[in-house]
């Protein structure tokens, strides 16, 4: 039997909320609409710019209860697992709820804890940021194109991507890259080809390689379709980093010298007998 802690839920009663029985599930909502209130009034309050009133947290919750599994796909099966999907619901209820996003847009849930850092099109890259006051840098809009034009019409620039990288790779990393390059995440892609478990293994390690080792290949089929790679030039992707050391080399070299006294005076101690031993 799981351990629910303070929810008012059995295991017969989770098992006919995942079939998607609209008794149980309105059993469930009302028996335990105090503590989802409270919950909602702490999300509300410490998120005010990023989620709906109470009510509509609520409300976009008793929707979620027919999907009834975590951020990671698994189901709800104790009382820990519930919380976090009571949070999760709360959580995408600003972008139209769980149970609508699993229907319209599953990829938009793969990147879920990434949305906090989205990149804008108009806002200037970190890494590119002039050090002169008054200057913009550059923007992500101007380094990547969004489509890639052609005689027979405009493609998104993915699409494009997944072509310039085709003949290096297998047919099964060219399936890996093709759902990484439409958003699906690690779990995600990793289900749609057929594995059991939460990665694709040696296959996204190979795609990786293989991609890092054509890396002048690929940075000349970009450059041709209008993507700025002067920053990437002249980068050997394989080659190991040097180990860089926030403290000088006379500063790193007294350190290990304290250290070595330091466990040579620690040594010293516990080396000596007590005064039993010596009695």
């Amino acid at each position: 039997m799981s351990d629910w802690r303070c929810w008012k839920i059995t295991d017969e009663q989770a098992e006919q909320i995942r079939a998607k029985n609209v008794e149980a599930i309105d059993r469930f909502y009302f028996d335990n609409l105090h503590i989802l209130r409270k919950m909602a009034c702490k999300y509300a309050y410490k998120h005010p710019r990023s989620c709906d009133s109470v009510d509509d947290l609520l409300n976009t919750l008793y929707l979620d209860l027919f999907v009834f599994w975590r951020a990671n796909g698994t189901p709800v099966y104790d009382g820990l697992g519930l919380t976090l999907f009571v949070y999760y619901s709360f959580r995408n209820a600003y972008y139209g709820g769980l149970a609508y996003l699993v229907e319209n847009n599953p990829k938009f849930l793969c990147s879920t804890a990434y949305r906090g850092n989205l990149i804008s099109l108009d806002k200037p890259l970190i890494s590119h940021r002039s050090k002169n006051e008054g200057e913009e840098g550059r923007h992500l809009g101007d380094i990547v194109p969004c489509y890639d034009k052609h005689d027979d019409g405009e493609t998104e620039m993915c699409e494009a991507c997944k072509r310039l990288c085709a003949d290096l790779l297998t047919k099964r990393q060219r399936e890996y890259i093709g759902y990484f390059l439409d958003g699906y995440g690690t779990s995600a892609t990793a289900k749609k080809m057929g594995y059991k478990n939460d990665s694709c293994g040696s296959v996204s390690d190979g795609a990786i390689k293989a991609l890092k080792k054509n890396s002048s290949i690929i940075l000349q089929r970009l450059e041709d379709l209008g993507v700025n790679v002067d920053s990437f030039k002249g980068l050997d992707p394989l080659a190991k980093k040097e180990r860089s050391y926030k403290l000088s080399a006379e500063k790193r070299a007294r350190a290990s010298e304290l250290a070595r006294a330091r466990r040579a005076r620690l040594r010293a101690e516990t080396s000596q007998p007590t005064d039993k031993e010596g009695a």
